[in-house]
């Protein structure tokens, strides 16, 4: 009986250093999660009975939660506003595991929101994707980061007209290049201009 009873609770021990450890802890976590590591933060993304909670992701994970309820960006494309982020990042399989699975060879930017034209589209990502053109100082710590940035041409281009003219550069500017910009239309402005003024102008061949 003593034999039987000493079998058993090797059995059980057994239990909870193999299998049992691993329903409660599938594996590592990958070296961005480490602090999450351990059966004590379990609930820090998982609902009890439940799968991992994409609203206690977003908790953490704030820039991308505004992005989704600003359908701005690729999270807030409709292309993964259905998903979980289960579906795309999933955990437990060790520290050097690719949560993010990204290939910006073949990434569609219009799913982004921003449609990659003319010159945009032979740069290298990190030539706009850089910490100097992110306003967000909390994103701009995160090393390679591609949030952070939004459509407006000046997030990335300096100011040129130093606040003179409209923050739309593609009212006069197209994608190819800057110097090819539209004639300068006058009369567009506070100040049209009349009589001598108009004289003067047009004699450089302006409008």
């Amino acid at each position: 009986m003593k034999q039987a009873l000493f079998k058993y609770l090797v059995f059980i021990a057994l239990c909870i250093a193999t299998g049992a450890r691993g329903q409660i802890s599938p594996g590592e976590m990958t070296r961005a999660h480490t602090d999450l590591d351990g059966v004590n933060h379990c609930t820090q993304c998982h609902t009890v009975g439940k799968t991992v909670s994409s609203e206690k992701c977003l908790e953490c994970h704030q820039p991308i939660k505004l992005n989704m309820a600003e359908k701005k960006g690729y999270h807030g494309s409709a292309v993964v506003l259905s998903k979980s982020c289960v579906s795309c990042h999933n955990e437990h399989h060790g520290r050097d595991f690719k949560i993010v699975v990204f290939d910006k060879n073949k990434f569609d930017h219009k799913q982004a929101g921003f449609a990659l034209e003319g010159k945009h589209g032979k740069i290298s990502c990190e030539a706009c994707h850089k910490p100097a053109n992110i306003a967000n100082a909390d994103i701009r710590k995160k090393s390679g980061t591609y949030l952070g940035l939004n459509s407006n041409c000046l997030a990335c281009h300096a100011d040129y007209h130093q606040g003179k003219m409209s923050a739309n550069c593609a009212e006069c500017h197209n994608f190819d290049s800057f110097k090819n910009a539209k004639p300068f239309d006058h009369n567009k402005t506070k100040f049209p201009l009349l009589g001598r003024h108009k004289d003067q102008i047009s004699a450089f061949g302006s409008t």
